[in-house]
């Protein structure tokens, strides 16, 4: 894949047009089940949880649409760990996260190898997009922490 590729690929376009329908089938969803059993909202805390809930993806979308339009991709980062959800819930989507990286890492081998024919190059392709991508990760998350 060539650089120019690459930027297609992660055009602003691009990235609206992968994550606002998503952020619009979750809020469509919640609405369904809301409208199903309508007693959560009766419930104690149900209001707010469904209300949090339907919010946080709400500014997600507003930093989804910012985001595209300015390139800002430290507002991702911000909103990654000023925004806190419940408790089983968090260390879910932190695994799903790092599950998807090595996803990306095996794909990268993947079409080395199969590019190449062979393994070695395969497992290389891997290996340098880890490098790359934690030599990215561990700075920023070092100056989000301190």
């Amino acid at each position: 894949m060539t650089s120019g590729t690459a930027a297609a690929i992660l055009a602003p376009a691009t990235i609206r047009f992968a994550l606002l329908p998503g952020i619009a089938l979750s809020l469509a969803m919640i609405g369904m089940q809301v409208f199903q059993y309508r007693p959560l909202l009766a419930m104690p805390g149900g209001f707010v949880f469904v209300a949090a809930t339907m919010l946080v993806l709400l500014l997600h979308a507003t930093v989804v649409v910012w985001v595209a339009r300015s390139e800002a991709q430290i507002t991702h980062l911000a909103a990654e760990n000023l925004i806190h959800i419940q408790k089983p819930w968090e260390g879910v989507t932190s695994l799903a996260a790092m599950l998807i990286t090595f996803l990306i890492w095996g794909v990268a081998g993947y079409r080395g190898a199969r590019a190449a024919r062979a393994v070695a190059p395969g497992v290389l392709a891997g290996c340098w997009s880890a490098i790359v991508t934690m030599s990215i990760v561990v700075p920023i998350g070092f100056v989000l922490e301190f």
